[in-house]
């Protein structure tokens, strides 16, 4: 008598049935072959096309690049108002520092103020009257003064209203904090008035990144 066998995996000729076998019948969703490079002079297809893949790579370079943005700027904008004010004032401090020479007087009328929102945070407001001595050349100072932040990639707005000399030189960084000077001459020499406003921050809360 034949001796008794189990029967054969008809999918598989040869071979005997096992589980993984016997469950291909029951497979939710269809056998996916993968990408295959397509034989030299032939033309490329499927996921494979050079386009999809050229735009593929660009997909993954925006989506690093807005995740290092938006990283890089969290950490970096100060999150208090102790630190907004020192953000408004270093920005004032540094284009004081480009004047040829020392104002004789600086008269500082800053405050602190709600932000327009109408909610409970702050916002400082920086007002500062530069006194400068007699001689001062405002124009060749306001065109260095926007050559160097142009060269900063900071966005530059000068302005001369009138035939009375004033001068308005709006400056905005990469952290949209904007800085305006506006000089105009006097009797005794000229005047620069530096206007800023901070982002709104909390009166108390975290310290900022260093």
């Amino acid at each position: 008598m034949p001796e008794d066998r189990a029967p054969r995996d008809p999918q598989l000729p040869g071979r005997e049935p096992t589980a993984a076998s016997a469950l291909d019948g029951f497979r939710l969703l269809p056998r996916r072959k993968l990408p295959v490079i397509p034989p030299k002079g032939e033309p490329w297809g499927g996921l494979l096309r050079p386009a999809t893949l050229v735009w593929l790579a660009i997909g993954i370079v925006l989506v690093v690049a807005v995740v290092v943005g938006l990283t890089t700027s969290r950490s970096s904008a100060p999150t208090t108002l102790e630190g907004a004010t020192a953000e408004v004032t270093g920005q004032a401090d540094e284009l004081t520092a480009t004047l040829p020479e020392p104002p004789v007087a600086v008269q500082d009328d800053s405050a602190v103020e709600p932000c327009v929102d109408g909610g409970d945070r702050r916002q400082y407001a920086l007002q500062r009257v530069l006194t400068l001595a007699p001689g001062f050349d405002a124009a060749a100072w306001a065109a260095e003064l926007e050559d160097a932040y142009r060269a900063k990639d900071w966005n530059v707005v000068t302005d001369t209203a009138g035939d009375d000399g004033v001068t308005s030189i709006r400056l905005i960084g990469l952290n949209l904090v904007p800085l305006t000077a506006r000089i105009a001459p006097t009797a005794d020499g000229s005047t620069v008035t530096l206007s800023s406003i901070s982002r709104c921050a909390a009166a108390d809360g975290p310290a900022d990144p260093a």
